[in-house]
């Protein structure tokens, strides 16, 4: 028996439109704004946030409402990155709402906490819906303290300011830069700091009643705990899927017409994660076994490790439709002129020079105007040389090509590793055959007596059931667990939809 309450998942509309600046659209020069002012550009996701929060009007204004303006207030038009997602000003406000709205949407899937009866579950579901929320918003407050520089500007001076000291009054007018000094992920340590400034006094008392409940929460800000915390888990979830779909999608505007989507393409995503790989120091330059080399007005990048890191980066993220071999990516931005080509290929085999450190490596070669628009903000140069050297592989087919190959002198085998979203348990049971027609299974000669008794049945539905029913049988599945599929109710068995669709039949599961 699957009860009706079974949900599936919203889409997200809002997450798929790059909403317009506001009104002070001055990219040198901004004015802060009231918190109340910068949400009325996101009407459709605040909406929907309210909904799934589901409180009655006085606790949704004292608790969720002046939560979410303090947030407005105090980060105003920061973007969320220089140049990966939600890069543009306001992409910060737009980023957290949406990852707010994705944690929602995670946690009506849950039974929360995890562990305790089903009285204690319904005594305390809001309060854990509170701490989804708050962790959601602020998991990337930080980046304004830690990323950031900003100066506000009156009467002709320029002075400093941080949101640590809290929100500029509105009416300020300020600038912002990124500090080029940043150092990845330090934003994490620096969200517990800000919670005071954000969330209302009672939403703190409220949250720290549950002693159990605010440890978890706090480790949930830092990013600790991942895979051992279920606020946790739930937080980097959303945020991945925000990402994600940030980056798979940008608009055009059109007039005073809803703006249009397109779907970004591999090499604009594949570029986006690159340069913000550099900017984060992930690909370390300019020094004997680094990943680059700034040689000029060109950049060397190691093919093979630019590559899987590049590919691991962007499905930690939530970016899908990332090919698994190199020599796809390396078409793919050969294709669009993104990299300067070696004849018609795109490797490069090159002697590297820093003083008496010497290697022979397999590059890709990047005009720096690709990557640093912007010269001011490039690096120092290599104190060093790049020499190309005659490739003798340079006849041998694709399949052999020196970038799939360890880098010579390496002798560590440099396989890139994808985190697995924790939504799927290594527990299922293993993948069922593919959903086929009946004309496709007329065609197919049966297997041995347990291959047709699996397949005894053309109904795509009763496969499933069978399926299931397997699974339970052998102990594969979580159940009654906070990321499980299936919950045993008095009434029956209760199915978390269309996940465990999806993990039956990833490619075809509607028709299950």
């Amino acid at each position: 028996m699957i009860p009706a309450a079974c949900y599936s998942r919203a889409v997200m509309l809002s997450g798929f439109f790059r909403p317009a600046a506001p009104a002070s659209d001055d990219r040198h020069e901004l004015v802060a704004r009231p918190g109340s002012e910068l949400l009325a550009h996101h009407e459709s996701l605040m909406a929907a946030i309210r909904s799934l929060v589901a409180v009655p009007p006085h606790h949704w204004r004292t608790l969720y409402l002046a939560m979410l303006e303090n947030f407005a207030a105090l980060v105003q038009l920061a973007p969320a990155s220089e140049t990966h997602h939600h890069a543009e000003p306001g992409g910060l406000l737009r980023h957290s709402l949406e990852t707010v709205h994705e944690a929602l949407l995670l946690r009506r899937g849950l039974l929360l906490p995890p562990g305790v009866s089903a009285e204690s579950t319904a005594a305390r579901a809001d309060l854990w819906t509170y701490a989804v929320v708050s962790a959601a918003l602020l998991h990337d407050a930080g980046k304004p303290v830690t990323d950031l520089r900003y100066v506000t500007l009156a009467e002709g001076k320029e002075k400093s300011w941080n949101p640590l000291g809290g929100p500029m009054p509105p009416g300020s007018r300020y600038r912002f830069r990124f500090d080029r000094r940043r150092v990845h992920g330090r934003h994490a340590a620096v969200a517990p700091l800000l919670a005071p400034l954000v969330i209302p006094a009672t939403g703190l008392q409220w949250l720290a009643s549950d002693p159990g409940l605010l440890a978890l929460w706090v480790a949930a800000l830092r990013e600790e705990s991942a895979g051992e915390n279920v606020l946790a888990d739930i937080v980097k979830r959303a945020d991945r899927r925000s990402t994600a779909a940030d980056l798979g999608n940008c608009v055009e505007e059109m007039d005073s017409r809803p703006p249009r989507t397109r779907f970004k393409p591999l090499a604009e995503r594949l570029m986006s994660g690159l340069r913000q790989m550099l900017l984060d120091g992930i690909l370390p330059l300019n020094a004997p076994g680094a990943a680059g080399f700034l040689d000029g007005d060109t950049l060397w990048l190691v093919s093979k490790r630019t590559l899987d890191t590049l590919r691991e980066r962007l499905h930690e993220t939530g970016v899908g439709g990332i090919p698994e071999r190199n020599d796809r990516l390396m078409d793919e931005l050969q294709q669009h002129g993104w990299l300067t080509p070696n004849g018609d290929r795109a490797v490069w085999r090159c002697e590297i020079r820093i003083g008496e450190w010497r290697q022979t490596l397999s590059c890709l070669r990047f005009p720096a105007e690709r990557i640093w628009a912007d010269a001011s903000s490039r690096p120092e140069p290599m104190d060093g040389s790049v020499h190309i050297v005659e490739d003798p592989a340079s006849q041998e087919t694709r399949e052999s090509d020196p970038a799939c190959s360890e880098e010579r002198g390496n002798g560590k085998d440099a396989t890139s590793s994808r985190e697995e979203d924790v939504e799927h348990s290594a527990s299922l049971p293993p993948p069922p055959p593919p959903v086929r027609s009946d004309a496709d299974a007329a065609g197919k000669e049966e297997g041995p007596e347990s291959d047709r008794a699996a397949s005894s049945t053309k109904d795509p539905g009763e496969r499933f059931v069978a399926w299931l029913r397997t699974g339970i049988e052998e102990g594969r599945f979580l159940i009654n667990t906070p990321q499980a599929r299936l919950h045993v109710l008095v009434q029956g068995l209760a199915l978390i939809t269309p996940g465990i669709f999806m993990d039956y039949a990833p490619l075809e599961w509607y028709r299950v």
